[in-house]
């Protein structure tokens, strides 16, 4: 059988229309365009953020938040030991060292809990900053993760490229202790009861490459939830132009997903949790990882298991390739980095796991229609019968 997912990026006529609005205009070849500043307006506006800093891509968005957080050399920023390399990379950049915090079996981040213990410990001296990521449409506890670095003085990070639209119930939203993340952050009033992700940290990027929710090739933007922040960044970025900037013919493309993007939210998340209850159990030697939260909506941008080896992994993405089911492997881990470039928490066994048997079906086979539904089970199930025989 063949499995043909649709097509992305998309084909949208407002997509069209928004590109040769900006051509005629000649928009496209100028400096500054009208339309990033509708772009910024419309991020703004969603998250409710400070600001907002567009940029060249996702990487160059966590560079610039780490710089507003003042790390350089000999600072320490915590990473999950299983996350995308270019973060862990952007570290190194500026001289500083990724401490590594396993991820929580089952799940694709490290826990609160997890982050609370380093806190509370001898070896939390020389941090400055957390970079919690939301990967593959699971997310990370980022609600209480904040309470925690405001406790420590610590700047959080949000990386949100892989989430946008993803939210939380008031519900998950307080700390260990019950009290709500507006109390313990002083804020007046009560959480809205669906709170966007990337509205937690202090700072948040978000990225619009080519695979992404929201795309257009490449791109980037920093969501600025504290101003204090955001205030050290115009010097630094602005030599005097902007050094990262975004392509007015990228952001004329964004704007018209981002105003689609709660409703292809909704459509991936009806396909995935049909095939999260169609065959959760059914598949009983893969192992389902993450967005099990039930007072949260997650915006898969990758459905995430567990092989049981890393030869069962390569069998799997091979007979997936062979009728155009778009499945593909995870990041490598970064369990086995020497002590050298980075220090460790704990073992990262959970990470070293993902790294070698973690395998993907990308977003666009959750973007068919509803009543074809039917047609990706089947060609998950040639998959799994291939591989495992049964």
């Amino acid at each position: 059988m063949e499995f043909n997912a649709p097509r992305w990026p998309p084909e949208w006529p407002e997509l069209l229309d928004s590109v040769e609005k900006i051509i005629r205009s000649g928009d496209w070849g100028r400096y500054h365009s009208p339309v990033c500043d509708a772009l910024s307006r419309a991020l703004r506006d969603w998250f409710q953020s400070d600001s907002i800093r567009l940029c060249c891509s996702g990487t160059a968005a966590l560079e610039i938040g780490l710089r507003a957080a003042k790390v350089g050399v000999g600072d320490e920023v915590v990473l999950s030991a299983y996350d995308y390399p270019g973060n862990l990379r952007t570290v190194e950049l500026l001289g500083a060292k990724p401490v590594l915090l396993d991820v929580e079996p089952g799940k694709l981040s490290f826990s609160a809990d997890r982050l609370r213990s380093l806190a509370e410990s001898t070896d939390a001296k020389g941090i400055r900053a957390v970079v919690a990521s939301h990967l593959f449409g699971d997310l990370a506890n980022t609600p209480e993760m904040r309470v925690i670095c405001d406790r420590m003085g610590w700047v959080l990070i949000e990386d949100l490229c892989q989430s946008p639209g993803a939210s939380v119930q008031s519900a998950e939203v307080h700390n260990g202790n019950g009290v709500s993340r507006n109390e313990s952050l002083g804020v007046a009033g009560e959480i809205d009861p669906q709170q966007l992700m990337g509205t937690f940290g202090h700072l948040t990027t978000l990225s619009f490459g080519g695979s992404k929710l929201l795309s257009a090739g490449s791109g980037g933007a920093l969501l600025i939830n504290d101003s204090r922040l955001g205030a050290r960044l115009g010097t630094w970025v602005e030599r005097p132009g902007d050094v990262y900037s975004m392509s007015p013919l990228q952001a004329a493309v964004l704007i018209p997903q981002v105003e689609r993007v709660e409703t292809m939210r909704d459509h991936r998340n009806e396909i995935w949790q049909l095939l999260r209850s169609e065959r959760l159990t059914r598949y009983s030697r893969w192992k389902w990882l993450g967005g099990d939260c039930p007072h949260s909506t997650t915006n898969p941008y990758k459905v995430a298991w567990l092989a049981e080896s890393a030869e069962q992994r390569a069998a799997i993405t091979g007979a997936a390739e062979s009728i155009g089911l778009p499945v593909g492997v995870g990041y490598r881990s970064f369990a086995k980095l020497s002590d050298r470039r980075c220090r460790k928490i704990d073992p990262c066994r959970s990470a070293a796991a993902l790294g070698e048997q973690l395998f993907v079906l990308d977003h666009r086979a959750l973007l068919i229609e509803s009543q074809r539904i039917d047609e990706l089970l089947a060609a998950l199930d040639s998959v799994y019968a291939k591989v495992t025989g049964v």
